[in-house]
């Protein structure tokens, strides 16, 4: 569970309250591209696994807390439920980055299918140039060579995703996606496209 996702020209302001940089004067960010996570309790319960803790960035109280239920089934299916709630005292202009999963697959399981927004990538506020439909894609179409890096190839308005190593995502309400060479950490601390090195994955978000 993860909170972090790299900042695109449009965070440049709100990306001091996200995260610390060595630019940066004071502290006032949460520093979540430092993100710690804790389990406060963790218990099975039939076909169930009840995890309990909170995230939040390094030397900060804790951003979220949460509880998070795993229930799996035997035609191989994981049901994820989750319910939480972020800190009161959060400071003004301050939104969550994300709130979502990271993890990786083996790096040729990068092709995959969506019924979204797409065929290019579109966020909550900036989508009007894609369209709803069924699209193909694979980390390297996704990829944007920004000459800052950063954030890339996000997916609104999702249904399903259906990656072609056979595992799928759906959810009872939209969700949103996306699949890259680089995780969050190495688009974040490259500044030139010369820097960006991949940790040979493929990171679904």
């Amino acid at each position: 569970l993860t909170a972090w996702r790299a900042p695109t020209d449009n965070d440049r302001k709100v990306r001091y309250l996200w995260g610390h940089y060595p630019d940066q004067n004071g502290w006032g960010s949460e520093n979540l591209n430092m993100l710690c996570s804790k389990i406060y309790d963790c218990y099975v319960e039939g076909n169930t696994i009840w995890v309990k803790g909170s995230i939040g960035g390094m030397a900060r109280m804790p951003l979220f807390r949460y509880t998070a239920q795993y229930v799996f089934y035997q035609d191989d299916m994981v049901q994820v439920i989750l319910d939480g709630e972020t800190k009161k005292n959060l400071a003004p202009g301050f939104y969550l980055p994300r709130l979502g999963f990271e993890f990786t697959l083996d790096k040729e399981n990068d092709s995959f299918t969506y019924f979204g927004r797409g065929d290019s990538e579109n966020y909550c506020d900036m989508h009007y140039h894609t369209k709803v439909g069924k699209f193909q894609s694979d980390a390297e179409k996704e990829y944007c060579e920004y000459i800052h890096p950063q954030e890339h190839g996000n997916h609104t308005k999702t249904k399903t995703l259906d990656m072609d190593c056979g595992v799928s995502f759906v959810a009872e309400e939209e969700f949103e996606f996306g699949v890259s060479k680089y995780n969050a950490e190495a688009l974040t601390e490259a500044t030139h496209l010369d820097e960006m090195v991949s940790n040979g994955k493929t990171n679904l978000r």
